[in-house]
């Protein structure tokens, strides 16, 4: 039996994070559970569907294997193995919010003046577990603490260019499309169930082999287009 908690994080862009644990269990990580989540905190919501089958269709394509998937008001895809490198995770994880764009038909590039405060809170021990801030916190460790935001933000955009290159293939947008229309039914899907929807248009472990001839070139220098495009 699981119950659902909401968990203060120190990330000041997301608070509250969702999470399920066992109902005799009040112990999750570090955090400090605030409340209960009321029901209809519990009901399918159509951007966290689009955004949490992003993180799946794309984690699947990389090989990962899902454990379960939820689509409440805070998803979240919980995963059985880990990307084959930093930078499949990486690109596994921004997949999210560029596939809740999807939905409304959107393709939304932050600029760096919006990525900034990310960085200033990654590198003032203040950032939480909000995408944004995994990303950034990878980067940073990458590049070291005292590197510039030029620097990180260089390698940042690279793999942005790479994510949205995977999410504007049609066959990903119909995996996503199809895995966000069973979310929204149910609210939930078991990683197996996820595996069965998504590999009807993606193929397990078929992004693995390009993500092998991307790591090579990794260092190739990119100037991709930064800004806002619907």
């Amino acid at each position: 039996m699981t119950a659902t908690f909401f968990v203060r994080e120190c990330c000041r862009s997301r608070p509250d994070v969702l999470v399920r644990v066992a109902a005799d269990d009040r112990t999750v990580g570090s955090g400090e559970i605030v409340r209960t989540a009321t029901q209809a905190e519990l009901e399918p919501d159509p951007v966290t569907a689009w955004h949490e089958a992003g993180h799946a269709v794309v984690g699947i394509g990389f090989g990962m294997v899902p454990v379960e998937i939820t689509a409440a008001y805070l998803g979240y895809v919980r995963w059985k193995t880990q990307a084959p490198s930093v930078d499949a995770h990486i690109v596994m994880t921004m997949a999210g919010d560029f596939a809740a764009d999807m939905m409304r038909r959107w393709e939304i590039r932050p600029i760096d003046a919006e990525l900034k405060p990310f960085l200033s809170m990654i590198r003032e021990p203040a950032g939480g577990g909000c995408d944004r801030c995994l990303i950034l916190r990878t980067l940073v460790g990458r590049h070291g603490i005292q590197s510039s935001d030029e620097a990180v933000l260089s390698d940042y955009r690279q793999l942005e260019v790479r994510t949205l290159e995977i999410l504007r293939r049609s066959r990903v947008r119909a995996a996503i499309r199809a895995v966000a229309a069973a979310l929204m039914k149910s609210g939930h899907l078991s990683g197996e169930e996820a595996v069965a929807i998504a590999g009807a248009h993606v193929a397990p472990g078929e992004l693995s082999e390009t993500e092998k001839s991307d790591e090579a070139d990794r260092n190739t220098e990119v100037h991709p287009r930064p800004g806002r495009c619907r």
